[in-house]
């Protein structure tokens, strides 16, 4: 069982069906043997990366259908914006192991704050946070809309393929950059809606 980088057309096969239909601490095990160690968690997903490999592995702890709904929609829809994952592998109980390309912090922390602004306009629950953008960040906002109108195009495509399916959750680290290119990259844009937490 091998994992291979990420290709300029996509991902090639990476870990053998048999490997990940066992349970998940077997496949972290194997990870950390190949040399990947844990970099982020979420509440469904740990991800992990590799010193040398051009190659992102996440893997979902829990049942995550908006993640799964977002690689489908990333399939139909290519985009700069949108990051590269190969076919995921289904392991038990619903959950998925997603081979994607290694991309790089985004450090413009206007492009963050917009993404931000974006998250309270389009959910209720983070609509507080608009009241604590200044004047002269609601200016700058304009401008970064402005200067990167297929980012935003993107994400309000985003918006209504997924309206009434998943929240919109454009925090400022779900914006990444694809070091070849310098395109600004969304990589987790939606959130599970858990009954009571709407």
């Amino acid at each position: 069982m091998k994992i291979y980088e990420l290709g300029p057309y996509g991902m090639r096969k990476a870990i053998s069906r048999s490997e990940v239909s066992r349970p998940s601490e077997r496949v972290r095990r194997y990870l950390k043997d190949e040399g990947f160690h844990q970099v982020g968690s979420g509440s469904f997903a740990s991800v992990y990366a590799h010193s040398t490999k051009n190659i992102i592995v996440k893997m979902t702890e829990r049942p995550d259908p908006c993640y799964k709904e977002f690689y489908e929609y990333i399939k139909k829809n290519k985009s700069v914006h949108l990051p590269r994952i190969a076919k995921p592998i289904s392991m038990t109980k619903g959950n998925y192991v997603y081979f994607m390309e290694k991309l790089s912090m985004l450090e413009d922390t206007k492009i963050k704050k917009a993404g931000e602004y974006f998250r309270a306009l389009t959910n209720p629950e983070w609509r507080s946070d608009l009241s604590r953008i200044s004047l002269q960040d609601k200016r700058n906002i304009v401008t970064v809309v402005k200067e990167n109108r297929n980012l935003f195009m993107e994400l309000n495509r985003l918006k209504r393929y997924f309206k009434n399916k998943c929240k919109i959750d454009t925090h400022g680290d779900n914006f990444m950059v694809r070091p070849v290119t310098g395109d600004i990259v969304i990589i987790d844009p939606v959130a599970y809606m858990i009954s009571g937490s709407e």
